[in-house]
């Protein structure tokens, strides 16, 4: 459903180009997405929307808390699969901490790659802090898989205070499901991450 569009152009070849102020709004399943963007080609052939300039794909219904808003310079959807493909995006994830605070995570990378199929993210030159502004502390990696179930894979890692990098990991997993010493993250008010 196109909710807002400033113009529309339908092309010899079959695409459609929205443009100005475009918000557009599709059920897929059970959920309900929400696009906004400047520009925007409609591909039914190929089944894709691809949108460009000032982008918010938003997933609010979404079981997968990986995915509820993505900020972007562009974003391609195929509407078939449920994949996205996201150039220079942010992603958006509200964690709840063990003492019932809300803690909002910011997720980025120049290229993002998700998989309905298996609700695996993936991102090259991946960036992850709760502050979007500051990040006092963040970890950054060549290649940053967030996979179903909550493990985590990172390649050529840093984490970092600021802007100086502490700690280097060639390679690191770390298990969504509870292991007999795994390594446990998270934000406490009193500790702050850790």
């Amino acid at each position: 459903e196109i909710l807002n569009a400033d113009k529309t152009v339908s092309n010899p070849n079959g695409t459609i180009e929205l443009s100005g102020n475009i918000k557009i709004s599709f059920t897929s399943g059970e959920t309900k997405k929400q696009l906004s963007c400047d520009s925007l080609i409609l591909d039914p052939e190929n089944k894709k929307i691809t949108a460009f300039d000032n982008v918010v794909f938003s997933d609010p219904d979404s079981k997968d808390s990986k995915l509820g808003t993505v900020e972007a310079d562009i974003v391609t959807f195929f509407y078939d699969s449920q994949n996205l493909i996201i150039s220079g995006g942010t992603t958006q994830t509200n964690r709840t901490t063990s003492e019932d605070k809300k803690v909002t995570f910011y997720t980025s990378g120049s290229l993002l790659n998700y998989r309905a199929s298996d609700g695996g993210l993936l991102f090259k030159e991946g960036f992850i802090t709760s502050n979007q502004e500051n990040a006092y502390s963040s970890i950054t990696a060549k290649n940053l898989a967030l996979l179903d179930g909550g493990d985590m894979f990172m390649t050529n890692a840093f984490l970092s205070i600021g802007r100086v990098p502490i700690i280097y990991l060639p390679v690191f997993f770390y298990p969504g499901s509870t292991l007999v010493g795994n390594p446990a993250f998270g934000f406490k008010s009193s500790m702050g991450m850790f």
